[in-house]
């Protein structure tokens, strides 16, 4: 009965962008080898967007960043990462193996949106450091790269958009300081998991564990 379901149904994905690039796309392609007969929409969207589409159940999962989720939706996975640096290749900090405030002070540091630092302690204290170098700001961290790589300044993004964008002339380092980049799933509480979405969320799974020993810089915190 489960495998005719999977062969006939479909699976609802939304995610906010970090997340679309890296690790989704992956578990998207083993499920989709998997049960080539499904219809697998992605919907990528801002988090808030896609937690309204979870709580009206016009996605089966969403991949949001926590601060979005509200009591309409149920939590099913949940991870806390640590932030990185994006740095222009042939910068002289690339030679760094990890990057501290004060290396970054008089450089020139292209910036997201206050609330991706300011959420948690270390990051507000940065972000004050910081604040008469951060002359350009963007809103996503997939940006924040693409001017990394031409040498705009440097970023502090998540390590996911990092891990995408580091073969497009960009060079990823850890920070010194442990800045919390979170991310969960969730599910509408109105009705139980369908077998394909279960599925999905164990493939995911498996996606995270080997991004995680694969990379250098993807970092759970302690």
């Amino acid at each position: 009965a489960d495998s005719r379901a999977l062969a006939r149904g479909q699976l609802r994905l939304g995610s906010f962008i970090a997340l679309a690039v890296a690790v989704t796309p992956a578990a998207v392609k083993r499920f989709n080898r998997a049960h080539p007969q499904m219809h697998v929409s992605c919907t990528t969207a801002q988090s808030r967007q896609i937690v309204e589409l979870i709580a009206s159940r016009f996605a089966d999962l969403g991949i949001v960043d926590p601060v979005a989720v509200t009591s309409a939706v149920r939590v099913e996975r949940r991870w806390q990462f640590r932030c990185v640096c994006a740095i222009p290749a042939g910068h002289e900090l690339a030679a760094c193996e990890a990057i501290s405030e004060s290396q970054l002070a008089g450089t020139s540091v292209i910036a997201l949106e206050r609330e991706f630092l300011s959420r948690y302690p270390p990051g507000a204290k940065l972000y004050e450091a910081l604040a008469s170098q951060l002359r350009i700001q963007v809103h996503q961290s997939i940006a924040a790269c693409a001017l990394v790589a031409e040498g705009v300044g440097l970023a502090i993004i998540d390590p996911f958009t990092a891990m995408h964008c580091a073969p497009r002339g960009i060079v990823v380092r850890p920070l010194t300081v442990t800045i919390p980049f979170e991310l969960c799933i969730v599910s509408s509480p109105e009705a139980p998991l369908s077998v394909a979405a279960q599925e999905f969320l164990t493939i995911f799974d498996e996606e995270m564990d080997e991004v995680r020993h694969a990379s250098d810089y993807i970092e759970q915190c302690q």
